[in-house]
């Protein structure tokens, strides 16, 4: 690891993908937005996590120059907003062209769960699987591209 990468699996990317399969099946069994509404808050929460920590990694593997100090991937992590982040790999061609939208998605999700504590949030039943698919497999393109070698 150089002073401007950052650490390895900060969050688990692999329990995020188990989550939402068990969000699923949850789903799927009880079929009712009140039996599964705190586990899928805290899915949507840890799973941005996991965004956040692989879009930072990717912008340290793809964009910053080795020769970089900590401050860089500090600024990153830590100043740069999510929505930048994801402009900013998506701006120069790192990201999948699908991958933004997905990302603008969850991310909004993300905000109105953390910034109105998960009220007023208009989720039909019938996306939920689909949001929750979305997410893993966002987690999962993202995760090649922040730790892919070339």
């Amino acid at each position: 690891m150089t002073d401007s990468e950052p650490p390895k699996n900060v969050f688990d990317d692999v329990k995020i993908e188990k989550q939402g399969e068990i969000l699923i099946d949850k789903w799927k069994e009880f079929g009712s937005m009140d039996a599964i509404k705190d586990d899928l808050f805290l899915f949507v929460i840890e799973a941005h996590g996991v965004i956040e920590e692989l879009t930072t990694r990717a912008i340290c593997q793809n964009i910053i120059d080795d020769g970089y100090s900590s401050d860089a991937f500090n600024y990153v992590y830590s100043d740069m907003s999510q929505y930048h982040r994801e402009k900013l790999l998506s701006q120069c061609g790192i990201l999948d062209e699908t991958l933004p939208n997905s990302l603008d998605n969850f991310r909004g999700l993300r905000n109105q769960i953390a910034h109105n504590r998960g009220r007023n949030i208009d989720w039909k039943g019938d996306n939920v699987e689909e949001t929750v698919r979305e997410a893993i497999d966002t987690v999962a393109a993202l995760h090649e591209v922040a730790y892919q070698t070339e």
